[in-house]
């Protein structure tokens, strides 16, 4: 089971980021059911649908329009003008140059807009940095949630093992008894313990079933049904 739990541990933070699996570490995970695709499409469904997540998203969502200026500035008209000036080269000497004047009009962009799209665009900015930590936040929660889903599978398996076990042995010393080859207190104790085991047996239970349900409408949103099946799916791993 403490392999278990490292593999998920590792191997389910990798795939939501993207990152690739080896395959072996993936085989390892079981043969019961395409575990791997299971555990996939749980985290897949809950990044989708957790209510948090999803408003989060939102907000990204609506800034992912915003566009920053090209330029602060702009060019918005041209001026020119052309004449002739008369000058002397001496006193007796003068003559006649052409003369002209390039005006440029330039209109700057609004402090005001550009500061005001600078900041939209790091709020979106840091909505988007909370989305991906409230994402691996709620991805951890989903493995944890998991572990302890694993826990209980194999402490309720373990217990069916025992209650298989004192109920055949209980059945035989009660036949013993009967045939007057043991002594009617050895019993007592026997059924005692069988009595226990099914306490915790379903106590046990009834703490998986409500793990399960508890993980999907937490942390499922809309489609908690879907990840209560899936979870539902989930088996020990071998």
């Amino acid at each position: 089971m403490t392999r278990v739990y490292r593999l998920l541990w590792v191997i389910l933070p990798l795939w939501a980021c993207g990152f690739p699996v080896a395959a072996e570490q993936a085989t390892a995970l079981g043969t019961h059911i395409a575990q791997r695709e299971l555990l996939q499409q749980l985290i897949e469904i809950v990044v989708q649908n957790n209510p948090i997540l999803s408003s989060q998203a939102s907000v990204v969502q609506r800034g992912s329009t915003v566009t920053e200026p090209r330029s602060t500035s702009a060019i918005t008209g041209l001026t020119v003008s052309a004449g002739v000036i008369d000058y002397y080269y001496s006193r007796l000497e003068f003559g006649y140059a052409p003369t002209a004047t390039i005006g440029l009009n330039v209109a700057f962009g609004d402090p005001g807009r550009a500061l005001n799209i600078l900041r939209v665009t790091q709020e979106k900015e840091q909505a988007k940095q909370l989305w991906e930590k409230t994402r691996n936040e709620v991805i951890a929660q989903l493995v944890e949630n998991i572990n302890q889903m694993l826990q209980l599978e194999s402490k309720q398996s373990s217990l069916g093992d025992l209650k298989k076990f004192l109920d055949g042995y209980t059945a035989y010393v009660e036949k013993q008894v009967m045939q007057g080859n043991a002594e009617p207190d050895r019993l007592l104790p026997l059924k005692e313990r069988l009595a226990s085991v099914d306490v915790e047996l379903q106590d046990t239970k009834n703490r998986l079933g409500t793990v399960r349900l508890e993980t999907a409408m937490s942390l499922g949103g809309k489609a908690w049904e879907e990840v209560l099946r899936l979870l539902i799916q989930l088996q020990e791993f071998p």
